[in-house]
């Protein structure tokens, strides 16, 4: 019986770690019996939206290089399913990986599964990573600092947990939801998490070797995110969304500038934002701890949130070490850049 365990993300999951173990590992035939697919040489299966999707909802950094659904993207659409067609064919148990997967409707995810149906697969399982509602939006702030000096309202805030499992909820022979949390997963390594999981499907125990696993992305200090929103709003405030080299380059120093100054905590949002973000998800969270098993914290006392959250200070837990430690990560760029003799 041939068999699929397909990763549909979602976001800010490690889902880009997950991928270059898995990559690396199938290319050093380091995971047995199963299959990652190598398609077109990337890391993901992303690409594979473009079979299901129409030219105007496939993926941003795709429609960039085609920006019209002319002959060359179908061209390229033909040549993703003849390399998928073509890797699928040679093997009997496929790991697939896409958090672009999480954003296809129910239409999408049924033309997707017939596709994996029609090449032989008849058992098909589909796990799907969330992360706690509090830590996601913390996440997607320091995502979006990344190219912006600007971040989404809490006030309007909502993931949608549920969405995504009904688009899926069906379809494949089992659906599966595990939390992101290092805490919580198997190794505390979301590519022990995953194989531990297709361990149950395969009955085949994988490893993937240390030398293929990529460190994840460590979260920014509060100074950090407050220091990258004011970095941004004093150059590149016109650039909204816009990656730029200088902006890269101080993301690479903002970690060794923490290590040099000895600063280890770890952001958190301010009680009253993160009271407002979980009670906006209590019905959702609910509906997880019941059918998936997924429990987090709920609240069930609403709260009001008053004036402007657009500046990091707002949001996060600041507190005056948090400003003590911005000047003392500005004091230790100038200082590293000064000549010493």
């Amino acid at each position: 019986m041939k068999k699929v365990i397909l990763h549909i993300g979602t976001g800010k999951t490690g889902s880009t770690a997950l991928q270059e173990g898995l990559y690396f590992a199938h290319k050093n035939n380091a995971l047995g019996p199963a299959c990652y697919p190598r398609l077109l040489g990337k890391h993901h299966h992303n690409e594979l939206c473009t079979l299901v999707m129409p030219h105007e909802r496939i993926r941003r950094d795709i429609r960039s290089r085609f920006p019209e659904d002319n002959q060359d993207y179908q061209n390229y659409v033909a040549s993703v399913r003849t390399a998928f067609v073509s890797e699928m064919a040679e093997h009997d148990t496929v790991l697939l990986s896409g958090e672009y997967f999480c954003g296809f409707n129910a239409q999408e995810a049924q033309e997707f599964v017939n596709i994996l149906r029609q090449l032989g697969f008849t058992e098909i399982h589909t796990l799907v990573y969330f992360r706690e509602p509090v830590s996601l939006y913390l996440s997607q702030i320091q995502q979006r600092l990344k190219a912006s000096s600007t971040f989404s309202d809490p006030r309007t805030f909502q993931f949608g947990y549920l969405r995504i499992l009904q688009q899926w909820e069906g379809l494949t022979a089992s659906l599966s939801v595990r939390e992101f949390d290092r805490r919580r997963l198997v190794g505390g390594d979301i590519v022990d998490d995953f194989l531990a999981f297709v361990e149950q499907v395969i009955g085949t125990q994988l490893t993937v070797p240390a030398r293929h696993r990529r460190a994840s992305n460590e979260s920014l200090s509060a100074a950090s995110m407050a220091l990258l929103q004011d970095f941004r709003r004093q150059f590149y405030a016109d650039h909204d969304n816009v990656f730029d080299p200088a902006t890269v380059a101080l993301l690479k120093r903002l970690p060794k500038l923490e290590a040099a100054i000895g600063l280890q905590a770890r952001p958190q949002l301010c009680s009253t934002v993160a009271q407002y973000i979980r009670y906006r998800h209590r019905q959702q969270m609910s509906v997880l701890a019941e059918q998936y098993h997924v429990r987090w914290s709920i609240s069930d006392e609403p709260v009001e949130l008053h004036g402007d959250y657009n500046d990091v200070r707002d949001v996060v837990d600041y507190s005056a070490s948090d400003e003590m430690a911005y000047k003392r990560l500005c004091l230790q760029f100038i200082h590293a850049k000064l000549p010493k003799k």
